[in-house]
């Protein structure tokens, strides 16, 4: 099975586990936002405007053109943005992230096992901006630097995932976990005259200050800020956010071994 079709196949599985929580999600959706149920999302997740499906994820435009509701099957994203909402909710390098909620039901998957299903409510970030005009596939000029630092910021990190599970998998001597910490730093650092600055800072505030390793925050992960979210506290800028908070570009750890924060805000 290549990529392509193995990404349909999870796509069809997401779609599927939704269905049956589909009206419960467009209800509190479009609540969490004081809009009206059927000016907010359609009666059906086949209906509604995909705005794309990634690798484990899918998101669809709402009548907000500012939000997004996005429903993701990796086992660390959901953790991570539960702790982003508590720890640096409105850090100006993080997509606001207004709800999130986890569906009863499982999926089983071959990377992560049988893993939850999660529902964010997230601002729309625009990604068309990062690319040149003439081939959507190269960053645009002002974007070239980020692209080279943030795509090899999973192998820079890896070291540091497993090391923070205290997992054997890849396990580092205590001068390799020094050197990949070290590196993690250097790359950070080199964004901070970038469109990326804000971006940099968070992943390194993350780790520092939280433990919190964003090492799936690759290009493809980013995007501009173009909405007014100043109503919810958010600062008003242009630069690069980070909108998926998995931890590793690595299949990382099933659900049952990565726990879940006691408080999940806006569940």
């Amino acid at each position: 099975m290549n990529k392509r079709e193995r990404n349909k196949v999870l796509s069809d599985k997401l779609v599927g586990s939704v269905v049956d929580y589909w009206p419960e999600i467009r209800d509190a959706a479009a609540r969490s936002l004081k809009h009206k149920v059927s000016d907010f999302l359609p009666p059906d997740p086949t209906m509604a405007l995909a705005l794309g499906c990634g690798y484990w994820g899918c998101a669809w435009q709402t009548g907000d053109k500012r939000f997004v509701v996005k429903a993701s099957l990796d086992a660390t994203e959901g953790p991570n943005v539960a702790r982003a909402m508590k720890l640096f909710r409105k850090n100006p390098g993080i997509a606001y992230y207004h709800r999130l909620w986890r569906l009863p039901n499982r999926v089983m998957t071959s990377d992560f096992g049988n893993t939850h299903v999660w529902i964010m409510v997230r601002e729309e970030v625009d990604f068309a901006k990062q690319y040149s005009k003439t081939r959507k596939d190269d960053p645009a000029q002002g974007y070239v630097k980020v692209y080279n630092t943030l795509n090899v910021l999973p192998d820079c990190c890896e070291c540091l995932f497993w090391t923070r599970f205290g997992s054997k998998r890849g396990e580092c001597e205590p001068g390799e976990l020094k050197a990949a910490q070290e590196n993690l730093y250097k790359l950070t650092a080199s964004l901070k005259k970038t469109p990326g600055q804000y971006v940099g800072s968070m992943i390194e505030s993350a780790w520092k200050k939280h433990g919190l390793l964003l090492g799936d925050a690759h290009f493809d992960n980013v995007g501009s800020r173009v909405h007014n979210l100043s109503e919810f506290g958010v600062k008003r800028h242009n630069k690069l956010v980070v909108t998926d908070l998995g931890d590793s570009g690595q299949p990382p750890l099933t659900t049952d071994q990565y726990t879940m924060p006691k408080d999940v805000p806006g569940t």
